[in-house]
């Protein structure tokens, strides 16, 4: 990780590959068991990775 952290230096602060827009990017993980678990906690009518990402957009419009 870090070299891939080393090789967006001196570059726009976007990320640099997708492997690293996908560790960094929960929106990105919407089928993973803990990001799933984790907003099934949030609200129990999730049950796949299109309604955990609509869970976690309203959650994090939320969020102050």
């Amino acid at each position: 990780m870090k070299s891939i952290a080393a090789s967006c230096a001196n570059r726009a602060s976007l990320p640099c590959t997708i492997r690293l827009e996908v560790l960094i990017n929960t929106f990105l993980r919407t089928r993973e068991t803990d990001t799933m678990t984790a907003v099934h906690h949030l609200d129990a009518s999730t049950h796949d990775d299109s309604t955990v990402f609509s869970a976690l957009r309203q959650w994090k419009n939320q969020f102050k």
